[in-house]
């Protein structure tokens, strides 16, 4: 098992070189050069085990050159349950009131109620794997600020690595800072750490985007960093980890699923999903080719609908009007896991994807010749709802059956539902719960309350009222502090500067 990177086919990458390098320095990202099958034998001897078990067995195809108690380690580690709210790490259960056949995966069980804790987790233990001693490790997150949630999270005192927070100014508030505040403060529950600092770039949209990616695209830093014993590497979707995470928990969900006869070793199925950069596309494209029956991948877009035009038309513009929803991790222009989607349906053309890839940050749009755009249509289904919309389907579901659903997933439905009433097939469809319904009480306390139950309440009493309605414990992931953590707040170019500098500074004062 070998990976490259999207655009250069000639250098090959073991699984723990390809960690150290996290994102390739010379362009691209890293994805594997072919992809291990699933027959039916090997899903019958996972079907048994426990999801840690199943990890270790899926971690080895994917790294064959780690030894049997490294590959333990890491997956004892990342799907600990102890860090979680409960011994389920996620759960598979069918609901059924209208749509048809829905399945749930509910994710949200980690630190920060949201799904990139497993997945953090994961990437974290994985890297754990190849650090040498005497290293300095840098670990930037920067795609939504869950992410930056979940990474404060798992940033314990004697972490061999340090975070690197970066965000859109004009993503945050005085009230989310103190949340991640609150975070840090109960995770190190300590005086003698590093005080909490947050980068929040002022710029295009898409060009605060593309920073943290174009971070690792300084050959000049990174080689400054190396000599002095300094590395980076990113959690979230710009690392392949994060990804073979999702595969891990999407792989052994279908297998729960088959155990408990909801689906038949037979059986086709869907997966129905928001866009979250294209993180659960890209998952469930590899385990389409990997020999899942998957046959329906939809993809649900908020009102910034760059991805589901690109998806639905093969036309993409990063010059286009963009606005702040109720879905915030979906209100994005630029998308880094777009490289690897069009890797696959190329059929792993590098030339094609540095082709396109390159036209897009040269003139900030792409329209895809007719035979690959055909490629997008046939793997993938889109849509898109509305804030209103998704507010509507929060409240229907809740009177329906009594569970309150965040936007996330209330947005997939309500885009689902749309291509139930226009087919006239029926098919089981899976559909991820990634976060917490309380992590977005607000939208929550619009859907299920009369408006005089809304007036008048503090974001506190608000989580107090919700969470004593729906019987959903309030996660601490939505509570703040008094403080803030410091805030770095410069325009891209300034930015720039001041990251690199803070990180070559790292440890010579």
């Amino acid at each position: 098992m070998q990976y490259q990177s999207t655009i250069q086919a000639s250098r090959k990458y073991t699984f723990s070189q390809m960690l150290r390098e996290s994102v390739p320095m010379h362009g691209g990202l890293f994805v594997p050069c072919e992809l291990p099958q699933l027959d039916q034998k090997f899903l019958n001897q996972l079907k048994p085990l426990s999801i840690q078990d199943r990890a270790i067995r899926i971690l080895g195809l994917f790294a064959p050159e780690l030894s049997e108690i490294q590959i333990n380690q890491i997956c004892q580690t990342a799907f600990n349950a102890a860090n979680f709210q409960s011994e389920l790490l996620y759960q598979v259960k069918p609901l059924n009131p209208y749509v048809t056949n829905p399945l749930f995966l509910f994710m949200e069980r980690g630190q920060t109620s949201c799904y990139t804790d497993l997945t953090h987790a994961f990437s974290l233990a994985c890297l754990q794997t190849v650090l040498k001693e005497n290293e300095q490790w840098f670990i930037v997150a920067g795609e939504s600020l869950q992410s930056i949630k979940s990474l404060v999270a798992l940033h314990l005192n004697n972490s061999a690595w340090q975070p690197v927070l970066i965000t859109d100014n004009k993503a945050t508030n005085n009230y989310i800072l103190k949340e991640i505040q609150h975070i840090h403060n109960v995770v190190v529950q300590s005086q003698d750490c590093l005080p909490l600092k947050l980068y929040t770039a002022n710029g295009r949209v898409q060009d605060v985007e593309y920073f943290t990616q174009n971070l690792f695209y300084q050959e000049k830093l990174r080689l400054g960093l190396k000599e002095q014993n300094k590395f980076v590497a990113a959690v979230g979707s710009l690392s392949f980890t994060h990804h073979l995470a999702l595969i891990i928990i999407l792989l052994s969900a279908y297998l729960d699923l088959l155990n408990q006869e909801l689906i038949d070793e037979r059986e086709d199925f869907g997966f129905a999903f928001p866009n979250m950069n294209l993180d659960f596309l890209y998952a469930g494209q590899l385990l389409q080719s990997m020999g899942l029956p998957i046959s329906d991948l939809i993809a649900a877009s908020n009102n910034n609908r760059a991805i589901d035009d690109f998806l639905r038309q093969g036309k993409y513009k990063l010059k286009r009007r963009f606005s702040r929803t109720i879905t915030p991790a979906l209100d994005q222009i630029y998308i880094p896991n777009l490289e690897r989607i069009l890797f696959e349906v190329t059929e792993h053309d590098c030339q094609i994807t540095y082709q396109i890839m390159n036209e897009l940050f040269k003139s900030e749009r792409i329209n895809l010749v007719p035979e690959i755009k055909q490629k997008i249509s046939d793997l993938v289904q889109s849509g898109y709802a509305g804030n209103n919309q998704i507010v509507e389907q929060i409240r229907d579901w809740y009177l329906r059956t009594d569970y309150l659903f965040d936007p996330y997933t209330a947005l997939t439905l309500a885009v689902l539902e749309r291509f139930e009433q226009n087919s006239s097939k029926t098919k089981k469809m899976i559909v991820p719960v990634t976060e917490s319904p309380l992590l977005s009480v607000q939208v929550s306390a619009e859907a299920i309350f009369e408006q005089d139950k809304k007036e008048n309440r503090n974001y506190n009493q608000l989580l107090e009222e919700v969470s004593e309605e729906s019987g959903i414990e309030i996660p601490f992931a939505a509570l703040s502090d008094e403080q803030a953590p410091e805030v770095v707040n410069l325009d891209l170019e300034q930015m720039n500067e001041r990251v690199q500098a803070d990180l070559l500074k790292v440890g010579q004062d």
